[in-house]
This record gives C-alpha cells, sequence and structure tokens, in this order.
C-alpha cells in the first residue's frame, strides 16, 4: 500500500515534491507530515527550528501542565543566553 500525503504551501496550492510526496506507510505520513507542520509553524512565527526544538527539549520535563501553553509556538520566547 502506497500513502502519500500533500503539502499545501503558503498559497494553499499543493506543492509537486515527488522526493516527499511518497513516504510508503502510514507512519512515515504521520512522521513527515509532524515535520512539515513543525517547520511550517516555526517559519509562520519567525522561529528558529533548531533553537525551539533544543529550548523545548529542556524544559518540558521541568514544565507544569498548566504552563505547556508557555512552550507553544505562538507563546513560546527563546532562552536568554547569558553575556559574561
Amino acid at each position: 500500500m502506497i500513502t502519500y500525503i500533500h503539502i499545501i504551501n503558503e498559497n494553499n496550492s499543493v506543492a509537486n515534491e515527488n522526493k516527499y510526496l511518497f513516504t510508503g506507510s502510514m507512519g512515515g505520513a504521520k512522521r513527515a507530515a509532524m515535520m512539515y507542520s513543525f517547520f511550517g509553524t516555526c517559519k509562520l512565527n519567525n522561529i528558529n527550528p533548531q533553537e525551539r526544538l533544543a529550548d523545548v527539549l529542556t524544559k518540558i520535563n521541568d514544565t507544569k501542565l498548566s504552563q505547556l501553553h508557555e512552550l507553544l509556538p505562538q507563546n513560546w520566547k527563546p532562552a536568554v543566553k547569558e553575556i559574561i
């Protein structure tokens, strides 16, 4: 069974990227969709994806359930770097 995902770009048109169109499995399609969503959300919020992922992964274990909304892309603020 071949599964596929459609990638919608900023103009709401389907991107035709053959290397990403067929993922080979439903699990692969879900993982690809998750990554496209992550990178697209970062782009829309002018966030460096690598910086956000690293920061959220270090904070998520210590974040209370009532504060998880602070880690959402629209609320996330980069960690303040100390200048020595």
